[in-house]
């Protein structure tokens, strides 16, 4: 915003009248407006804006406004004394209009009595100085009297209990009229204070105050909920009013209702008489609705037949609806209705507020006008959209429109897919045993490129519904749709092989032969049809009527009007393929030249020609043919428009060749820079079969398919990907030639006889048979070894001898390591082995890779033998083994382009394990010195997890710190902090020695880190929290474990803190209010330490307690901090040299700290984190949450293994092609107990938005938990077989449809809506994947989010690892990971079935294949001697509490876990060897689950099994419903 005071306050207050403007819509904006409110309520200039703006959202929201109370109160609240203001009086202007706020705010005020009352009651009197002049004194009586009238009326709504005195006291000095506190009030002041009282007798200002006074009594008495308590104080009040000779009857009645507790009060009675009246006059004031002006719109339909005529009405229709519009915000929007994408985007809400005001006979005429259109402006895809956006806007209003068009079948017939998929699943929910409509969903969802989706609607169907009359003939159709041709050819020509009329079987071969590539088989089939006159008359017998046998017959690029053109196009493509110009001119003649199939053909025809003029005629009508649907087709979303924008590279690509055969003919640097063009446009391509072919058959026109064989060989790579055997191993057989397949398949094939063969397709063609079949694994492996021979004897090559050894390598692991049926001893093959693995690396030695596979292979080597205990008997053996690991991943580290995580864990792994051999030691040393400084910034947790270390390793990590801090100093400066809190002096005493020296070139850095972290910390857990945890702790050893030793271990730290003397105006209130009483608690206790007497210790406790239950009621009204009170010297940072935590990245510029915002808003929950916001020098907002009493150094590293496992999916063409990764965060450890957490934007967790959800619509939000302890009221003691009945009678009471609904309703469109659901169920099954793997339990609704944007799930709190919360003692986990019935529902409505369990196989997959990086990862996790304390957590250390982001007034039930601040191996020594046994056993069980033998150690499940397995125990009603009841496994 602009930095001038007078154009701010003009610019928020503009703001005030949007937002009063927009009225309810206001919600949408409400955190924009906040923003705005907190950034600038520092500047006592802008107060009153800012209190304007705050009165247009509560007047917007009304009762909604509840939900951001927390953050609006305070500065309300502030606003009646301007800390900024060195005048203590308050402003009149800004203190009346806070007033008025807290009044509008209506029934939401009285959760914030505690601030209303005290801050009200102050402006009831002021203590001014005889020196103040009369205009002073004067203001300050109308403020009073202000302040008395506001209180009359937020009475009705404030629980006044235990505040009589507070509220009576001045009141009773007000009346007594004596007072120097206030003067006369005269004149004109008096006239507008009589104007505004209620019952004023004269004009005198005393009269005037004691009257509001007198209003205020009776409205206390008539409202007040503690009878007994106001009643002694009003006999006293009456009393006063006797001697005082004040009469009032009103006060009488009061008092005397007050006195009879059986009658009732009418205080509700006259609410409610002025409720109506006020709705009345806002009825009345509505503006009527113009109707004659919006039928004036309505011409007749039949009049328009053009695309450009709908587009007129359309635009004419909307401006009507916009003129007409009793909203006068979408009245004034009139003037920008010249911008005709701004008239579309404000249709919906005009039309709204139109039909609300509308008649019933009104809606029905508008309603059947629009069904008219739909039915007619079918050559209008713009316009029938545009409609289908309405009925969905509506829909999401809750007003569906009640129109007579199948709004499904229009719009899959404007090709508005995603809406039709909308529609269709809605008929699905109702019948879901119609074949028909599940056969449009899995039509919609292949449309629509959701493959997986659409395979899992067949999967439902095959196993739900009943269509065996028609078995053969359906399942092909399904498979053809599906993709699926190889099951679809079977399918069809079975069908071929029964049927009479052989058309359509035959039809649907060829479809499948021109997707599998076989083009003879295809060219076959197409000259037998029209050849023989039989199959022409088969052909016209088809019911093209049917709309099943049309589908079956779409092609690419439009449907056609006969199958005869349907034929000759795939007989033409055939024909294209085999290079066969004469039979694809003949078939061309036969398409229409206007469609796009027919002008594009024929573009090829008169390129083969060399008519090149007609050639481009041809590519420019196709082309304008294209661009009829684009315009929608983006519209929709731009992966649906993707195919169209393929056609379009085609055609450039067609120009493309055109200029090599003419003018580039003999420009060979034109034909390089095309040829270059060409090989970045398939680095750019979606990794999708058709796509690739597409543009390389183009390409096949002018090059021969062996001259741009790195293409082809790639697309080979994607079919095997797929599945697509057949094809990939079809197109290295035509790269290669006949002959040269039946050599490659010879099994005496000699290395000589690879010399007339390309050596890179050779290689692929070996792959292939490797993955197609095991019984030719070893055919491939030798055929492989002899082209090895064959290249030794060849100059150059080397990166495909690299490959080709690598390759070789890995395979002999598979055929002669990890196969379990070989016998031969696996120390006899590890020469073998090695030879490969060391000739990639010698091939090419700049190739990481190789390296990283060296390194690999050589540990595998050495565990290997520690499995055998040949540590001693092959010492130097297994010496020579690790030395070579150390030098491949040295190398490999060195040499990959980016971070290398795995490796860089893995050497220091090494040298940790063997920092006794000097040898390995100084290999480690020597190699590391040459690494760049900016790879182990990825691993600086892990380094610094090693400080305490002595001798060489402790060297080494000191040494490397320093050499960090030297160049990255903002990268080390706040986990060295950490170290330097720690309560172990062997941490701490390094931690400080490296930043002194660190000092010695960034000293104000190191001394801003030093405060930050230390100030954020006293911020994190204020005294008040840390003496309540802190007795709750003492109390329990005391009470519970007679461990009087272990109370005083936890409260003498905290007596020696409250000795040192308190720092801040927090510490010092607390100081104040709790430091006599704790004193005399410390020396009772230190009496007890003396004397041993027990009385002692009681009259602590007794001390102890009284200041626990004050504390308790504290914190509950402690919902937002301010820095001032609770760290000024944060509140003074300003321009730092510091970065924001968690931003700082090597060879980015820094994001310093500007300041940091003044306040803190306080989740209510039991560990009570606050949202902290810092201000970055890039200008931006920076928010985070700042956790207390938890250790965030697990979540951390848990960040780290995500960050590995979004590398691996992004390399993975299976994952990659559906965005697969996992959402993370910065975690920023401050001390072994509290850290920051990078705020998660635009989410919320499950748990808010269901709360949200059966709010609005008042439904009861543990519904299901009364349901299940009506049935079984001692739900915890039933048996098995009884919670069973009780959990599945509360399933079948309730739909579980909330998460479906919420996603839909949050979606603007259903384009949207599609997209997010997608993310939704993908990004929930790779951490569910993930989280298996890694043992992560408490996945409760409050653990989960759901980014509003791009609808991802989000996993927060990461506490629960390695299985800790299935083998906890109380109330275990019994499941791998979170798939309840809520979440299912929130997916396709085939469930689990489709997207879900494909993305669980596809990740399973990648994990599986990359075991060893995510091993060396969850190794160097596990045996963390910061961490791995964890693994031994008993039931105290996992007990169960309120979760960190559930509200506070939540049901008990939903509850989350607490961790222990403090690890096991910070407080001793001890346990070292039994934490190792519980490492390696943890260790054990990962491998087994990434081998896939978590299930059974002796049987190794297939992934597909593996997640089968998984799923089942996920949904086992029996393991549902025995976990804890906040963990809600019915939701």
């Amino acid at each position: 915003m602009h930095r001038e005071p007078a154009l701010q306050e003009a610019v928020i207050i503009q703001l005030a009248r949007v937002f009063q403007s927009i009225g309810i819509y206001s919600r949408d904006h409400i955190d924009d407006a906040l923003k705005v409110i907190k950034e600038y309520s520092s500047q006592p200039n802008l107060m009153k804006p800012l209190l304007t703006l705050i009165e247009a959202l509560c007047t917007s929201l009304g009762k909604e406004i509840h939900r951001w109370l927390p953050d609006i109160m305070p500065r309300i609240i502030r606003a009646f004394r301007n800390e900024h203001n060195p005048n203590p009086n308050p402003n009149r202007d800004t203190t009346n209009l806070a007033l008025d706020i807290l009044v509008a705010i209506g029934p939401p005020i009285v959760d914030y009595t505690h601030l209303v009352v005290p801050a009200v009651v102050s402006l009831f009197e002021f203590p001014f100085s005889d020196s103040a002049t009369g205009e002073e004194r004067r203001v300050l009586a109308e403020i009073s009297l202000k302040a008395i009238q506001a209180m009359a009326k937020l009475s009705r709504h404030l629980d006044l209990k235990g505040y009589s005195s507070r509220l009576l006291q001045p009141l009773l000095r007000v009346l007594e009229g004596t007072s120097s506190h206030f003067v006369p009030l005269t004149g004109a002041s008096t006239s507008n204070l009589a104007s505004s009282s209620s019952s004023v007798g004269g004009t005198d200002g005393v009269e005037i105050l004691q009257q509001a006074v007198l209003r205020l009594f009776s409205d206390l008495m008539d409202n007040c909920s503690a009878r007994e308590e106001y009643l002694r104080w009003f006999e006293f009040v009456s009393r006063q009013l006797t001697r005082w000779k004040i009469a009032d009857s009103a006060f009488e009645a009061s008092l005397t209702r007050l006195r009879s507790p059986f009658e009732e009060s009418v205080h509700l009675e006259v609410v409610a008489e002025e409720y109506l009246e006020t709705e009345a006059q806002s009825t009345e004031s509505t503006e009527t609705l113009d109707m004659t002006s919006i039928q004036r719109t309505w011409e007749p339909l039949a009049q328009r037949s053009k695309k450009e005529d709908w587009t007129a009405w359309f635009k004419r229709f909307a401006l009507g609806l916009l003129k007409a519009s009793p909203s006068s915000a979408i009245r004034s929007c009139l003037g920008l209705a010249d911008y005709y994408p701004l008239v579309r985007e404000l249709f919906n809400p005009a039309f709204l507020s139109c039909w609300n005001a509308m008649t019933d006979s009104n809606r029905s005429q508008l309603l059947s006008y629009i069904d008219t259109t739909l039915r007619y402006a079918s050559n209008a895809p713009e316009t029938v959209q545009s409609l289908l956006d309405l009925a969905e806007f509506m829909e999401h209003d809750d007003q569906p429109l009640a129109l007579a068009s199948d709004l499904g079948k229009v719009a899959e017939r404007c090709k508005a897919y995603a809406k039709a998929l909308h529609y269709k699943e809605s008929l699905f929910n109702k019948d879901p045993s119609d074949i028909r409509t599940i056969e449009s969903l899995i039509s919609l969802n292949t449309a629509l490129g959701e493959r997986e989706a659409a395979n899992g609607y067949l999967k439902y169907l095959l196993s739900h519904v009943d269509y065996s009359d028609a078995r053969t003939e359906l399942l092909a159709r399904w498979y053809g749709k599906l993709g699926r041709w190889e099951e679809a050819l079977e399918s069809y020509t079975s069908q071929y092989n029964s049927a009479a009329n052989k058309s359509l079987p035959l039809l649907g071969m060829m479809r499948c032969y021109e997707a599998l590539g076989e083009w003879e088989e295809l060219d076959t089939l197409a000259m037998q049809v029209f050849q023989d006159s039989q199959w022409s008359l088969q052909l016209e017998e088809i019911d093209l009527s049917d709309p099943r046998n049309r589908m079956t017959f779409t092609v690419e690029g439009g449907e056609t009007s006969y199958l005869r053109s349907q034929v000759a196009t795939l007989a033409a493509k055939a024909a294209w393929s085999l290079k066969a110009w004469d039979r694809l001119e003949r078939h061309v003649t036969i398409l229409d030249p206007n469609s796009v199939d027919g002008a594009f053909l024929r573009s090829l025809v008169a390129l083969q020609k060399g008519k090149y003029e007609e050639a481009q005629e041809y590519v420019n009508t196709t082309r304008d043919l294209l661009s009829v649907h684009l315009p929608a087709l983006v519209g929709e979303s731009y992966q649906r428009a993707y195919d169209v924008f393929v056609s379009i590279q085609e055609l450039t690509e067609i120009e493309d060749i055109i200029e090599l055969k003419t003018t580039a003919k003999d420009n060979e640097e034109r034909k390089a820079v095309i040829f270059s063009t060409w090989n970045a446009r398939l680095k750019g391509i979606q990794p999708d079969l058709e796509v690739w072919r597409r543009l390389l058959r183009i390409r096949s026109i002018h090059c021969h398919a062996i001259e741009q064989y790195h293409g082809w060989i790639k697309f080979a790579s994607l079919c095997r990907h797929e599945g697509q055997f057949n094809l990939a191993r079809r197109t290295l057989e035509e790269l290669l030639g006949p002959e040269h397949v039946r050599l490659l398949n010879n099994h005496n094939l000699s290395p000589s006889q690879f010399s007339g063969l390309h050596p890179e397709v050779s290689f692929a063609y070996f792959k292939q048979m490797w993955v197609e079949s095991e019984k030719m694994q070893v055919h491939a492996f030798n055929g492989l070894q002899k082209l090895a021979a064959h290249l030794d004897n060849c100059q150059g090559n080397t990166r495909t001898k690299a490959h080709i050894a690598l390759r070789l390598g890995n395979w002999q692991l598979e055929l002669q390591w990890y196969n379990e049926s070989n016998s031969c001893d696996k120390s006899e093959v590890i020469p073998y082995i090695l030879q490969y693995f060391e000739e990639a690396t010698k091939n090419d030695p700049d190739w990481h890779k190789a390296w990283h596979a060296w390194g690999i292979v050589n540990s595998i080597i050495v565990e290997y033998y520690q499995e055998k205990n040949w540590q001693k008997s092959r010492k130097r053996l297994v010496k020579e083994h690790v030395l070579s690991a150390v030098s491949g991943f040295i190398n490999s580290i060195a040499l990959s382009p980016g971070n290398n995580l795995q490796d860089t864990l893995r050497l220091l792994e090494i040298l940790y394990s063997y920092s006794e051999d000097t040898e390995i030691e100084s290999a480690i040393i020597d190699g590391v010195s040459a690494l760049s400084i900016d790879i182990w910034l990825e691993v600086i947790p892990q380094i610094i997890a090693r400080i305490q270390s002595g001798g060489a390793i402790g060297k080494f990590v000191k040494r490397l710190l320093l050499k960090i801090g030297l160049h990255h100093p903002q990268a080390l400066v706040y986990p060295l902090s950490v170290a330097a809190t720690s309560h172990v002096l062997a941490r701490m005493g390094p931690a400080s020695s490296i930043l002194k020296k660190m000092k010695q070139h960034s000293a104000v850095l190191v001394e801003q880190a030093s405060l930050v972290s230390k100030e954020l910390i006293r911020v994190a857990i204020l005294w008040h929290e840390m003496w309540h945890e802190a007795l709750e702790d003492a109390s329990r050893a005391y009470f519970g474990n007679h461990d009087v030793d272990g109370m005083f271990d936890r409260l003498m730290p905290l007596h020696e803190i409250l000795l040192s003397g308190p720092t801040t105006p927090h510490e010092k209130s607390f100081h104040q209010h709790f430091g006599k009483e704790l004193d005399r608690a410390l020396d009772c206790c230190q009496k007890f330490q003396q004397s041993d007497k027990v009385a002692d210790l009681n009259n602590a406790w007794d001390l102890y307690y009284h200041v626990f239950r004050r504390i308790d009621k504290q914190l509950p009204q402690m919902t937002a901090l301010e820095l001032q009170f609770v760290s000024p010297a944060l509140l003074e940072c300003q321009n730092m040299e510091l970065a924001v935590p968690g931003t700082y990245e090597p060879g980015k510029q820094v994001v310093r700290i500007s300041s940091f915002f003044p306040l803190l808003q306080v989740f209510g929950s039991k560990q009570r984190p606050r949202r902290l916001s810092i201000a970055g020098c890039d200008g931006l907002e920076w928010s985070f949450l700042l956790k207390g009493h938890e250790d965030l150094r697990q979540d951390e590293r848990v960040m780290q293994l995500f960050g590995l496992v979004n590398t691996l999916l992004k390399k993975d063409v299976r994952t990659r092609r559906n965005d697969l990764a996992i959402e993370t965060y910065p975690v920023v450890p401050l001390s072994p107990n509290s850290g920051l957490l990078g705020w998660v934007t635009h989410s919320d967790t499950f748990h808010q938005l269901i709360r949200e959800y059966r709010t609005a619509r008042d439904i009861t939000l543990n519904i299901e938990q009364k349901l299940m302890l009506r049935m079984g009221q001692d739900f915890e003691k039933l048996t098995l077989l009884q919670k069973i009945e009780v959990f599945e009678f509360a399933l079948e009471s309730t739909s579980g449809m909330d998460l479906e609904r919420i996603i839909w309703l949050k979606s603007p469109n259903s384009e949207t809506w599609m997209v997010r659901r997608a993310n939704f169920t993908r990004s929930l099954a790779v951490m569910s994947m993930v989280g298996y793997i890694l043992g992560l339990g408490d996945r409760h609704p409050s653990n989960l989010m759901l980014s509003r944007h791009t609808g991802k799930v989000i996993h927060i709190d990461f506490g629960d690892c390695f299985e800790v919360a299935m083998k906890r003692e109380k109330y275990p986990e019994k499941i791998p990971f979170r798939l309840t019935r809520m979440l299912q529902n929130a997916m396709e409505v085939s469930k689990i079935e489709g997207n879900f369990k494909t993305t669980c196989i596809n990740t399973m997959t990648v994990l599986r294949e990359n075991s060893e990086s995510l091993m060396a990862v969850l190794e160097a996790f596990v045996h963390d001697p910061l961490i791995n304390w964890r693994l031994m957590e008993d039931e105290e250390g996992s007990c169960l509490s309120t979760s960190d982001f559930e509200g506070e007034g939540a049901s008990p039930s939903f509850v989350g876990r607490t961790r222990r601040s403090i690890s096991i191996q910070e407080r001793s020594g001890n346990g070292e060897e039994a934490l190792n046994e519980k490492a390696l056993e943890v260790t054990k069980r990962i491998k087994s689950k990434l081998k896939g033998r978590d299930f059974n150690p002796n049987h190794v499940l297939g992934v597909a099994d593996q997640v089968d397995e998984l799923i089942v125990q996920a949904t086992a009603v029996e393991n549902l419903c025995q976990c804890y009841i906040g963990w809600c496994p019915f939701w």
